[in-house]
């Protein structure tokens, strides 16, 4: 039970760093007239493959926690 918690907790926290990070990209983006900016793992200068696990990583999580909303949908 405590390792569902928290892997929940887990998965909240990613998924609101990704929907952060999105947050300040599109903010990004409008005040630059809606140009391309590159995301805040970009900007820390991280190489692309761990940009990229972090994105996966985003998403699983997401995920995980859509997935009990499912069978009430």
């Amino acid at each position: 039970m405590e390792v569902n918690r928290q892997l929940y907790v887990f998965c909240l926290i990613v998924a609101f760093v990704g929907g952060l990070n999105w947050l300040v990209t599109g903010i990004r983006s409008m005040m630059e007239d809606n140009e391309t900016v590159d995301d805040l793992l970009q900007l820390m200068m991280m190489p692309q493959q761990v940009s990229n696990i972090v994105y996966f990583l985003v998403f699983i999580c997401s995920t995980l926690l859509l997935l009990p909303l499912l069978p009430k949908m």
